[in-house]
């Protein structure tokens, strides 16, 4: 019986699937911290490289109605952020007023 409770305690543990790195300086030892506007711009870069939302948001750290809002702000098409997000478009209407 205690294996069987050792087996299930281990089955239910959660793996983190990505580790984010740290933006570390190798000069100076130190964390780098970007602006928004610069967060805005690798997104959009991710964006055009056909990266999944899903790696998107865990490697900013952002929700995708972030994204969405990004990707309204710079102009792309309605359909196109629906099939990139995942959002409908009054979800992404709200996240353009959200943020």
């Amino acid at each position: 019986m205690y294996n069987i409770v050792n087996r299930l305690k281990n089955a239910n543990k959660v793996v983190p699937i990505y580790n984010k790195p740290k933006n570390v300086d190798k000069s100076t030892n130190t964390e780098i911290i970007y602006s928004q506007i610069e967060i805005q711009r690798y997104i959009i870069q991710d964006i055009d490289n056909n990266i999944n939302v899903i790696n998107i948001c865990r490697k900013y750290d952002k929700l995708p109605e972030y994204i969405a809002f990004v990707m309204l702000s710079n102009k792309y098409e309605i359909n196109f952020i629906e099939q990139f997000t995942g959002l409908n478009s009054s979800q992404i209407l709200l996240s353009y007023l959200k943020y």
